[in-house]
């Protein structure tokens, strides 16, 4: 948790005039979700007459280093006229997206200060990787999780994704498998200096909604505990189970992720699934919109484990 430090009370007016103070946009950020964090910045003028902010004056300090962009950063974003006059009794309210400069786990510490007002503190903790699985989609029925590990198969010059469904009715649930479209799988990958990309080029399958001939057949399979369907067959899942299956990225590559030099390895899911609880339909699917939930970082250097003998494959 993020701990706010200063020399005085955040409801006391500054010697210098304003009162300051600053914030994060996450509670507990991650070496994940740190990048997209926002820091937080306001300004009070407790005062009797309009003051003039003069925020290109102010500076950050960054774990101890004064971060030699502040009056760019300050001088951005969108204003209106009481950043250049403050009226008495207002606030001003501003952030900016600088997360990239915490991107390390560990402790940090960022100070602002400037001529207006005393300086303030604030100090939080980056957290690491953490948990075996990275969850990358759910429905109400459904959760779908990915492994944080690679896996490899005898004779294949493919690696294999390890993804685990979990039921969360109190009632079995279903989806068809045959296809791997018809699962989650592996449709990208790349090594970074961040465990999120910093580049997007990602192609990917549109995502078709059932019609209503495909939603009645798979009720139907359902309930009439038919096995297969042409090239499908139903997967039932107990109540409050998980069924794992292991799926490749199909274009080879089992060598170069070994070889990765940079600190992660992202691997990027897509997919959607139907699943059927005998009644009604649940899709699970990663957003057309989303570039970030099906992202599953990986610590480097990857050493691929042996694939279980008995592993299912899609």
């Amino acid at each position: 948790m993020s701990k706010q430090v200063k020399d005085q009370s955040d409801n006391s007016p500054s010697v210098k005039g304003l009162v300051a103070k600053i914030g994060l946009s996450q509670s507990d950020p991650t070496v994940e979700t740190v990048p997209e964090m926002f820091v937080k910045f306001s300004l009070k003028n407790p005062g009797k007459v309009s003051v003039d902010p003069v925020l290109t004056q102010t500076e950050l300090v960054i774990d101890g280093k004064p971060f030699e962009q502040s009056a760019l950063l300050f001088g951005n974003g969108p204003r209106d006229a009481r950043f250049s006059s403050l009226p008495a009794g207002d606030t001003i309210d501003f952030s900016y997206a600088i997360g990239y400069y915490f991107r390390k786990a560990g402790e940090h510490t960022l100070l602002w200060r400037g001529p207006g007002f005393e300086p303030v503190q604030i100090k939080f903790r980056v957290a690491p990787l953490s948990g075996q699985w990275k969850e990358v989609a759910r429905c109400p029925c459904a959760t779908v999780a990915v492994e944080r590990a690679l896996y490899r198969k005898e004779g294949s010059k493919d690696f294999f994704v390890h993804v685990r469904i979990e039921n969360l009715l109190k009632r079995p649930i279903g989806f068809l498998a045959g296809d791997r479209y018809q699962v989650f799988y592996p449709n990208q990958w790349a090594d970074s200096e961040l465990p999120r990309r910093q580049v997007i080029s990602e192609m990917r399958r549109l995502q078709k909604e059932l019609s209503a001939v495909e939603r009645q057949k798979l009720l139907f399979i359902f309930a009439s505990g038919v096995r297969e369907a042409r090239s499908n067959h139903l997967v039932r899942i107990p109540a409050g189970s998980d069924f794992d299956y292991f799926i490749s990225f199909n274009a080879g590559g089992r060598d170069r992720v070994e070889a990765v030099k940079l600190p992660y390895l992202i691997v990027v899911m897509d997919g959607a699934m139907d699943f059927c609880d005998g009644k009604d339909l649940y899709r699970a699917s990663r957003e057309m919109n989303d570039s970030n939930n099906g992202e599953v970082a990986l610590l480097t250097p990857v050493k691929l484990r042996v694939m279980p003998a008995d592993a299912v494959l899609f």
